[in-house]
Protein backbone atom coordinates (compact mmCIF):
# COMPACT_ATOMS: atom_id res chain seq x y z
CA UNK A 1 0.00 0.00 0.00
CA UNK A 2 3.00 2.04 0.80
CA UNK A 3 5.99 3.05 -2.10
CA UNK A 4 9.15 4.05 -0.90
CA UNK A 5 11.27 6.04 -2.61
CA UNK A 6 14.63 7.79 -2.27
CA UNK A 7 14.76 11.66 -2.00
CA UNK A 8 17.59 13.97 -1.74
CA UNK A 9 17.69 16.95 1.31
CA UNK A 10 20.57 19.80 0.68
CA UNK A 11 23.11 17.28 2.01
CA UNK A 12 22.03 13.46 1.42
CA UNK A 13 19.56 11.44 0.02
CA UNK A 14 17.35 9.58 2.35
CA UNK A 15 14.11 6.83 1.97
CA UNK A 16 10.84 8.14 2.59
CA UNK A 17 7.46 6.43 2.27
CA UNK A 18 4.25 7.30 0.28
CA UNK A 19 0.54 6.06 -0.09
CA UNK A 20 0.37 4.28 -3.59
CA UNK A 21 -3.13 5.54 -4.75
CA UNK A 22 -4.10 3.64 -8.08
CA UNK A 23 -7.32 3.74 -10.59
CA UNK A 24 -10.16 1.58 -9.57
CA UNK A 25 -12.57 1.42 -12.52
CA UNK A 26 -16.19 0.34 -11.39
CA UNK A 27 -18.64 -1.25 -13.50
CA UNK A 28 -22.49 -0.61 -12.77
CA UNK A 29 -24.59 -2.70 -15.12
CA UNK A 30 -23.07 -3.05 -18.07
CA UNK A 31 -23.28 0.88 -18.94
CA UNK A 32 -22.01 2.90 -16.62
CA UNK A 33 -17.87 2.92 -15.73
CA UNK A 34 -16.81 5.02 -12.66
CA UNK A 35 -13.18 5.56 -12.01
CA UNK A 36 -11.22 6.46 -8.49
CA UNK A 37 -7.91 7.23 -7.58
CA UNK A 38 -7.77 5.86 -4.08
CA UNK A 39 -5.66 3.33 -1.93
CA UNK A 40 -6.49 0.15 -2.92
CA UNK A 41 -7.98 -1.17 0.70
CA UNK A 42 -11.52 -1.28 2.20
CA UNK A 43 -12.46 -1.35 -2.17
CA UNK A 44 -16.64 -2.78 -1.31
CA UNK A 45 -16.65 -0.06 1.65
CA UNK A 46 -16.12 2.58 -0.59
CA UNK A 47 -18.37 1.51 -3.32
CA UNK A 48 -21.26 0.93 -0.20
CA UNK A 49 -20.33 4.36 0.73
CA UNK A 50 -20.13 6.38 -3.40
CA UNK A 51 -23.75 4.49 -4.04
CA UNK A 52 -24.65 5.60 -0.82
CA UNK A 53 -28.04 6.85 -2.21
CA UNK A 54 -29.29 3.25 -2.97
CA UNK A 55 -30.64 0.97 -0.96
CA UNK A 56 -27.92 -1.49 0.01
CA UNK A 57 -29.40 -4.79 -0.30
CA UNK A 58 -30.08 -4.23 -3.77
CA UNK A 59 -26.11 -3.67 -4.58
CA UNK A 60 -24.54 -7.11 -5.52
CA UNK A 61 -20.49 -7.37 -6.49
CA UNK A 62 -20.26 -9.72 -9.53
CA UNK A 63 -16.75 -10.02 -9.40
CA UNK A 64 -13.25 -8.43 -8.76
CA UNK A 65 -10.52 -8.60 -11.38
CA UNK A 66 -7.57 -6.72 -10.29
CA UNK A 67 -8.47 -2.81 -10.63
CA UNK A 68 -12.13 -3.75 -11.86
CA UNK A 69 -14.88 -3.66 -10.06
CA UNK A 70 -18.13 -5.27 -11.88
CA UNK A 71 -21.59 -4.53 -9.86
CA UNK A 72 -25.05 -5.06 -10.22
CA UNK A 73 -28.34 -2.98 -8.94
CA UNK A 74 -31.43 -4.21 -9.26
CA UNK A 75 -33.23 -1.12 -10.31
CA UNK A 76 -34.25 0.23 -13.35
CA UNK A 77 -31.89 1.96 -15.99
CA UNK A 78 -33.73 5.02 -16.17
CA UNK A 79 -34.31 5.58 -12.42
CA UNK A 80 -30.63 4.75 -11.19
CA UNK A 81 -29.34 7.31 -13.76
CA UNK A 82 -31.88 9.65 -12.29
CA UNK A 83 -29.99 8.97 -9.18
CA UNK A 84 -26.47 9.33 -10.64
CA UNK A 85 -27.41 12.34 -12.01
CA UNK A 86 -28.44 13.62 -8.69
CA UNK A 87 -24.90 13.29 -7.54
CA UNK A 88 -23.02 16.23 -7.80
CA UNK A 89 -19.77 15.77 -9.19
CA UNK A 90 -17.62 18.71 -8.25
CA UNK A 91 -14.05 18.97 -7.26
CA UNK A 92 -14.09 15.01 -7.08
CA UNK A 93 -11.66 12.04 -7.57
CA UNK A 94 -14.76 10.23 -9.53
CA UNK A 95 -14.96 10.18 -13.21
CA UNK A 96 -18.11 8.94 -14.22
CA UNK A 97 -18.81 7.98 -17.90
CA UNK A 98 -22.16 7.20 -19.15
CA UNK A 99 -22.97 5.42 -22.16
CA UNK A 100 -26.37 6.42 -22.23
CA UNK A 101 -26.67 9.61 -20.41
CA UNK A 102 -30.60 10.51 -19.61
CA UNK A 103 -31.35 14.50 -18.87
CA UNK A 104 -32.86 14.56 -15.28
CA UNK A 105 -34.69 16.98 -12.89
CA UNK A 106 -34.24 14.65 -9.86
CA UNK A 107 -33.50 16.77 -7.09
CA UNK A 108 -31.87 15.72 -3.41
CA UNK A 109 -34.13 17.06 -0.73
CA UNK A 110 -31.93 17.38 2.41
CA UNK A 111 -32.90 16.28 5.68
CA UNK A 112 -33.46 18.21 8.70
CA UNK A 113 -31.59 16.63 11.83
CA UNK A 114 -34.02 16.66 14.86
CA UNK A 115 -32.01 14.32 17.15
CA UNK A 116 -32.27 15.12 20.90
CA UNK A 117 -29.27 13.44 21.49
CA UNK A 118 -26.56 14.96 24.11
CA UNK A 119 -22.70 14.40 23.84
CA UNK A 120 -20.61 14.76 26.85
CA UNK A 121 -17.74 17.45 26.26
CA UNK A 122 -15.39 14.45 28.40
CA UNK A 123 -15.93 12.19 25.55
CA UNK A 124 -14.71 14.50 22.97
CA UNK A 125 -11.43 14.69 24.89
CA UNK A 126 -11.05 10.65 24.35
CA UNK A 127 -10.43 11.44 20.27
CA UNK A 128 -7.59 13.70 20.57
CA UNK A 129 -5.11 11.28 19.63
CA UNK A 130 -7.09 10.63 16.19
CA UNK A 131 -6.12 14.62 14.88
CA UNK A 132 -2.39 13.84 15.63
CA UNK A 133 -1.72 11.95 12.01
CA UNK A 134 -2.43 14.08 9.17
CA UNK A 135 -0.19 11.94 6.87
CA UNK A 136 -3.37 10.80 5.46
CA UNK A 137 -6.94 11.72 5.26
CA UNK A 138 -8.73 9.75 7.61
CA UNK A 139 -12.67 9.52 8.57
CA UNK A 140 -13.98 7.71 11.48
CA UNK A 141 -17.59 7.42 12.73
CA UNK A 142 -18.50 6.54 16.42
CA UNK A 143 -21.90 4.83 17.33
CA UNK A 144 -22.80 6.12 20.86
CA UNK A 145 -25.79 4.78 23.38
CA UNK A 146 -26.65 7.21 26.45
CA UNK A 147 -23.36 7.91 26.58
CA UNK A 148 -21.72 4.32 26.18
CA UNK A 149 -19.31 4.26 23.41
CA UNK A 150 -20.51 1.14 20.80
CA UNK A 151 -18.27 0.46 18.13
CA UNK A 152 -15.56 2.56 15.47
CA UNK A 153 -15.09 2.83 12.32
CA UNK A 154 -12.35 4.17 10.67
CA UNK A 155 -11.26 4.32 7.33
CA UNK A 156 -8.64 6.60 5.26
CA UNK A 157 -7.52 7.57 2.01
CA UNK A 158 -5.46 9.99 -0.06
CA UNK A 159 -8.56 11.61 -1.09
CA UNK A 160 -11.12 13.16 1.07
CA UNK A 161 -14.28 12.18 -0.41
CA UNK A 162 -13.11 8.70 -1.10
CA UNK A 163 -12.23 7.91 3.11
CA UNK A 164 -15.86 9.58 3.68
CA UNK A 165 -16.98 6.99 0.92
CA UNK A 166 -15.63 4.17 2.70
CA UNK A 167 -16.43 5.14 6.04
CA UNK A 168 -19.99 5.55 5.07
CA UNK A 169 -20.22 2.59 3.40
CA UNK A 170 -18.26 0.49 6.37
CA UNK A 171 -20.47 1.97 8.50
CA UNK A 172 -23.94 0.88 6.24
CA UNK A 173 -22.51 -2.91 6.36
CA UNK A 174 -22.41 -2.52 10.24
CA UNK A 175 -26.09 -1.17 11.18
CA UNK A 176 -27.66 -1.15 7.34
CA UNK A 177 -29.67 1.53 9.09
CA UNK A 178 -29.16 5.40 9.06
CA UNK A 179 -26.55 6.66 11.18
CA UNK A 180 -28.58 9.00 13.22
CA UNK A 181 -26.95 10.21 16.29
CA UNK A 182 -23.96 9.21 14.94
CA UNK A 183 -20.25 11.32 15.14
CA UNK A 184 -18.28 11.78 12.34
CA UNK A 185 -14.84 12.85 13.24
CA UNK A 186 -12.66 14.19 10.13
CA UNK A 187 -8.52 14.84 10.58
CA UNK A 188 -9.41 17.85 7.49
CA UNK A 189 -11.01 20.72 6.99
CA UNK A 190 -14.84 20.16 6.90
CA UNK A 191 -16.10 22.11 3.10
CA UNK A 192 -19.42 22.36 1.71
CA UNK A 193 -19.43 19.23 -0.17
CA UNK A 194 -18.53 17.25 2.21
CA UNK A 195 -20.59 18.15 4.62
CA UNK A 196 -24.12 17.81 2.29
CA UNK A 197 -22.67 14.07 1.75
CA UNK A 198 -22.41 13.78 5.84
CA UNK A 199 -26.24 15.70 5.98
CA UNK A 200 -27.86 12.67 3.73
CA UNK A 201 -26.54 10.23 5.93
CA UNK A 202 -28.33 11.93 9.14
CA UNK A 203 -25.32 12.10 11.30
CA UNK A 204 -25.69 14.34 14.31
CA UNK A 205 -22.24 15.30 15.28
CA UNK A 206 -19.02 16.60 13.09
CA UNK A 207 -15.62 16.80 14.61
CA UNK A 208 -12.74 18.15 12.38
CA UNK A 209 -9.76 20.58 12.14
CA UNK A 210 -9.54 24.19 10.88
CA UNK A 211 -11.83 26.64 10.74
CA UNK A 212 -14.74 26.42 7.99
CA UNK A 213 -16.57 28.93 5.93
CA UNK A 214 -19.56 31.07 6.95
CA UNK A 215 -21.54 28.08 4.13
CA UNK A 216 -20.77 25.54 6.01
CA UNK A 217 -21.73 26.82 9.22
CA UNK A 218 -24.97 28.20 7.94
CA UNK A 219 -25.61 24.80 6.18
CA UNK A 220 -24.67 23.14 9.61
CA UNK A 221 -27.63 25.48 11.80
CA UNK A 222 -29.84 25.21 8.87
CA UNK A 223 -30.15 21.32 8.71
CA UNK A 224 -29.41 20.75 12.28
CA UNK A 225 -25.94 19.17 12.59
CA UNK A 226 -23.50 20.08 15.29
CA UNK A 227 -20.04 21.21 14.29
CA UNK A 228 -17.39 21.01 16.53
CA UNK A 229 -13.85 22.26 15.32
CA UNK A 230 -10.45 20.86 17.00
CA UNK A 231 -7.67 22.98 17.46
CA UNK A 232 -4.83 22.65 19.82
CA UNK A 233 -6.18 19.73 22.17
CA UNK A 234 -9.22 22.31 22.13
CA UNK A 235 -12.83 21.78 20.96
CA UNK A 236 -15.49 24.28 19.83
CA UNK A 237 -18.78 24.05 19.39
CA UNK A 238 -19.66 25.86 16.61
CA UNK A 239 -23.36 24.91 15.54
CA UNK A 240 -26.38 23.62 17.93
CA UNK A 241 -24.33 23.82 21.23
CA UNK A 242 -27.01 23.36 23.50
CA UNK A 243 -26.35 19.40 22.40
CA UNK A 244 -22.66 19.26 23.78
CA UNK A 245 -23.22 18.79 27.91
Amino acid sequence: MKKKIYIKTESKEVEASFYNDININLFINDYVKITFLTIPNEIKELVYGYLNNFDIDKIKIINIKENDIFIKIDISKDEFLDRLDSKEIINTCEQIILNDKKTSNHQIIMPFNSSRSTLHNSILKKYTNFFKDTSVYKTRISFYINYNEINDIESFDTNIKNSIYKAIGKAKLHTKNDLFDCIALLNFRLDIEVLKIIILQKITFIVFTQKPSFSVLKYAQKFGITLIEYENNNFYILTHQTRIV
